[in-house]
Formats: C-alpha cells, sequence, structure tokens
C-alpha cells in the first residue's frame, strides 16, 4: 500500500480535540475507499499515521462535520489471518445523528473487501456496562459473543469485558444482546 509523504497534498496538519487530551498527527485519504461516507458526505474521515503503521497492525480514521473533528474510528490488532478488532469514539456533544454508524458501515465495507483488509471477522470489544458503544455495535450487526473476565487491561486496572463479533458472510442487520434492553 503506498504511503505519501508529509508533502502529499491528501496529509493535513495535527488537531487537538478541545476538551480533550487526545493529539491527532498526520492525517491523510485512505487508500482504496474514496468514499467512506458515501450516502450524506457528512464526514471526511481520514488515516492517522502512527507507529503502528508501517507494521499494518492498525487503521484509524478521524471522522469529520467539515471542519469539526466528530471522532475516530478504526481496527486494530489486524492479525493478517483475516481478524480485527473495531473501536470507535464520538465526542460527547456530537453523539446522535447517524455519522456514527454512517462511517462505521463504511469502514467494515472497507476491512471486509478485498482492496482494503480482507478480514473475516471483526470483534468489538467494551469494558461491561458500555451500553451506547453496544448499542451502536447491535446496530451494525454484530453479534454479542459474552462476557470476558478481566479482559480489558489498562494502566490501572483491569476490567470485565463485553465481546461481540462480525463475520464476512452474516447479514447486517440488528440482533438481540441479552444485555441490552430495548
Amino acid at each position: 500500500m503506498p504511503r505519501p509523504g508529509p508533502r502529499h497534498p491528501s496529509f493535513v496538519s495535527g488537531t487537538r480535540v478541545s476538551g480533550t487530551r487526545r493529539r491527532y498527527g498526520r492525517f491523510r485519504a485512505p487508500p482504496a475507499s474514496p468514499r467512506l461516507c458515501p450516502t450524506q458526505n457528512r464526514c471526511s474521515p481520514r488515516l492517522i499515521r502512527g507507529a503502528s503503521w508501517a507494521g499494518e497492525l492498525h487503521r484509524t480514521w478521524v471522522i469529520r462535520d467539515g471542519a469539526t473533528l466528530v471522532g475516530t474510528i478504526g481496527f486494530y490488532r489486524l492479525d493478517g489471518q483475516g481478524n480485527g478488532e473495531i473501536g470507535y469514539w464520538i465526542a460527547p456533544d456530537q453523539r446522535g445523528g447517524g455519522r456514527l454508524r454512517e462511517a462505521a458501515n463504511a469502514v467494515i465495507d472497507w476491512a471486509f473487501s478485498s482492496e482494503g483488509a480482507a478480514l473475516t471477522r471483526i470483534e468489538w470489544r467494551a469494558v461491561v456496562g458500555n451500553e451506547a458503544s453496544a448499542r451502536v455495535a447491535r446496530a451494525l450487526g454484530f453479534r454479542f459473543e459474552g462476557t470476558l473476565r478481566q479482559a480489558l487491561v489498562s494502566a490501572k486496572h483491569r476490567d470485565d469485558g463485553w465481546i461481540a463479533a462480525l463475520l464476512k458472510i452474516d447479514e447486517r442487520m440488528p440482533q438481540p444482546w441479552p444485555v441490552l434492553e430495548d
């Protein structure tokens, strides 16, 4: 996959999201996925180039609404054997309106395509109780698989985590999740 340098026109300068400590480095338009938000053209994802870029381990996009940074979405732990994990973050004042679902469907399409990551299985994980993230995953068609005890490790502690997955062959229709009340 070609990696344009800093003088390539698809690079833009880094940005800091107000109200967070997150800093985003250089971005570039994702290869083989020119229309990540094809229906509304409301968001303008860009890939974040980071230390794991060279190893093809992660792919992270920023989600923008015009000049406003809405959130991030990406695939992590791409193992080269058809597996990866999706993760996303949306600024609290940007939640609702379907932008995350729109961006997620586009990057999932890319991840399952042979021109993209050629994944067979995408996992989703979240700390037990993160119902907002779980509702998005369910809406995307992920199937709830269970609870992983003490599996999510942070610098301070370990948490139980929910896990769900979406296979390339699955219909992307919402499924019942026993941990979510409708």
